[in-house]
């Protein structure tokens, strides 16, 4: 169901309510580095229609990008975000087939 936004909501683990080709980016964010790389791995064919993706771990952060730039993902940007005494790190991704950037 489309809010008055144009945006949809859907209920699901991870990426799995999304059909492959269906979206052009993911933001996956708030959660552990080990989390998301597990959601990144447990849909294949969602990631490989991907032309973006945005991640901001909460933990596990370095070991995430050196996980995802192993697997030949490109950093396109970057930011730091506070809440509070906490910060942390996102990353805007490019999968290793991109053309982009």
């Amino acid at each position: 169901m489309l809010d008055p936004l144009g945006i949809e909501c859907r209920l699901g683990e991870g990426l799995q309510p999304i059909r492959p080709g269906e979206v052009e980016a993911a933001v996956i964010a708030g959660i552990g580095g080990a989390t998301i790389a597990g959601i990144l791995a447990a849909s294949p064919e969602v990631v490989a229609g991907l032309r973006a993706v945005v991640v901001q771990p909460v933990q596990q952060a370095e070991e995430l990008f050196d996980l995802l730039r192993r697997a030949g993902y490109r950093e396109a940007g970057r930011a730091e975000i506070g809440q509070g005494s906490h910060r942390y790190a996102a990353r805007l991704l490019l999968p290793p087939y991109s053309t982009a950037g």
